[in-house]
């Protein structure tokens, strides 16, 4: 959803997902590459990681 969000996709265009699994993972990396800064109640429970470069 993300990826077509960011290649112009209207977002009334874009289905909604649920999270059947229950896990939220967020690339650190990433979101430093893409100068992302989000609140801490994004990250509570979600599992980091970081790309290795």
């Amino acid at each position: 959803m993300l990826q077509k969000a960011m290649q112009g996709t209207p977002v009334e265009d874009i289905p909604v997902a649920q999270n059947f699994r229950g896990k939220r993972v967020i690339n650190v990396s990433a979101m430093e590459a893409l100068n992302l800064h989000v609140k801490p109640i994004v990250l509570l429970g979600a599992t980091l990681v970081k790309s290795i470069q």
